[in-house]
C-alpha cells in the first residue's frame, strides 16, 4: 500500500504550488482529490519500487494540478474587451504553455519512477510546439 502524501507537503514553502494559483478554489479540498488519485494510480503498477511511491505519488498529484490549471487558461478568451472596446487585455499561448510544459514535464517524472521511457515526437504549429507522448 502506498504512503498517504499530506497536501501540505505540495503547498509552498515545502512544495511548488499556493492557493492564488487557484484563486476560486479550495486549494487543500483540490489536493485531497488529485491525491487519492494518485493514490489509486501507484497502487495499481506493481512496476513503482515502495522506495519510490511517496514521489510518484507526488509527481503525478502535480501533473493533475498542473493539468487543471492549463485547463483553467485555456478556457479563458485570450482577449477581453473592456470599458466598451476602448481598452483590450489578451493572453498569449506562451500561459497555457507554461502549464502544460509543467504538467508534462511532471507525467514524466513519472513514468520514470515506473521504468517507462516514452518516445516523444514533436509537431510544430504556428505559435506552439506540442508534444505527444506515445504510451502503449
Amino acid at each position: 500500500m502506498a504512503t498517504v502524501l499530506d497536501p501540505l507537503a505540495l503547498v509552498q514553502p515545502r512544495g511548488e504550488l499556493s492557493q492564488s494559483m487557484f484563486p476560486s478554489c479550495d486549494l487543500n479540498t483540490m489536493l485531497e482529490g488529485w491525491i487519492a488519485q494518485a493514490v489509486t494510480k501507484v497502487e495499481a503498477n506493481p512496476d513503482i519500487a515502495p522506495a519510490s511511491q511517496q514521489q510518484a505519488i507526488k509527481a503525478w498529484s502535480y501533473h493533475l494540478a498542473y493539468m487543471y490549471l492549463a485547463d483553467m487558461v485555456g478556457a479563458m478568451p485570450s482577449s477581453v474587451s473592456i470599458n466598451n472596446g476602448a481598452d483590450m487585455v489578451s493572453h498569449g499561448q506562451d500561459r497555457l504553455n507554461y502549464w502544460l510544459q509543467r504538467a508534462l514535464a511532471k507525467q514524466a517524472e513519472y513514468l520514470e519512477l515506473v521504468g517507462f521511457v516514452p518516445l516523444t515526437t514533436s509537431t510544430r504549429a504556428k505559435s506552439a510546439s506540442i508534444q505527444t507522448i506515445g504510451i502503449w
